[in-house]
């Protein structure tokens, strides 16, 4: 789950409760160069974050001797096309949850860029570990490189490659947010939910980052409601 500390609500450690109380195992975790973790932002990529979802995967495996069965791969925002990459490379049965996934070009308005106030505030820096010159850009709280939203915006991504993918998905989608349009269009162009096993939710009047606390609580109700209705109390549930 792409997130951070500075959240409005705390959703992802609001989820980690709801889901500790429904009997679900939920893993949080900073990515590689992200928060506590080791290492430094400016090495973050797409394939780095898919790397330690997937080793984070196989220490929960472990941790359960063999016996985790399904997993529940959540991806918010720009961590959609991160989730997305997962599910197609993890070796369990999966179903995919995502929260205002932005699956297509990052606009400079996502990224907090269309005014030249926040233009003039970028400026060149060279990180003293690499040596290397990048644009460290704040958004919503996280520090990101510019490769690393760079590689967002130029990956492209085949949309009916994601619905042909044979496991359940859920969208869900701020009723009042822009910077999802394009991908909530795309989806109803495609039919996206004609199939059973597909999903969408309009969670009505909400923003971007679900910055009210009925916003929050209501996708995280329906987040576990749902995950808990495709799994079996026989599983182990992540």
């Amino acid at each position: 789950m792409n997130g951070d500390r500075v959240e409005n609500h705390r959703m992802a450690f609001m989820l980690g409760l709801s889901a500790e109380k429904n009997g679900v195992m939920l893993l949080r975790m900073d990515y590689h160069g992200l928060g506590v973790s080791s290492g430094e932002y400016i090495e973050t990529s797409v394939a780095s974050k898919v790397e330690d979802i997937l080793l984070s995967i196989e220490y929960l495996k472990g941790c359960l001797q063999h016996e985790l069965r399904s997993v529940l791969i959540l991806g918010f925002s720009d961590g959609a096309k991160v989730a997305v990459q997962v599910a197609k490379e993890v070796d369990l049965a999966v179903v995919l949850c995502l929260w205002n996934p932005v699956l297509f070009e990052l606009s400079s308005d996502y990224l907090g860029l269309d005014s030249q106030k926040n233009n003039q505030n970028l400026k060149l820096t060279r990180d003293p570990v690499f040596n290397r010159l990048s644009y460290p850009l704040p958004y919503t709280g996280l520090l990101m490189n510019m490769k690393y939203l760079k590689e967002l915006s130029t990956n492209s991504f085949d949309l009916d490659d994601l619905i042909q993918m044979d496991f359940p998905k859920m969208m869900f989608f701020g009723g009042a947010d822009e910077k999802t349009k394009e991908t909530k269009e795309k989806l109803l162009n495609q039919q996206f939910t004609t199939n059973p096993h597909h999903t969408l939710k309009l969670i009505e009047g909400a923003d971007h980052l679900f910055s009210s606390c009925a916003w929050s609580e209501e996708i995280i109700k329906l987040t576990i409601e749902w995950a808990l209705e495709r799994t079996t109390k026989s599983e182990n549930r992540y």
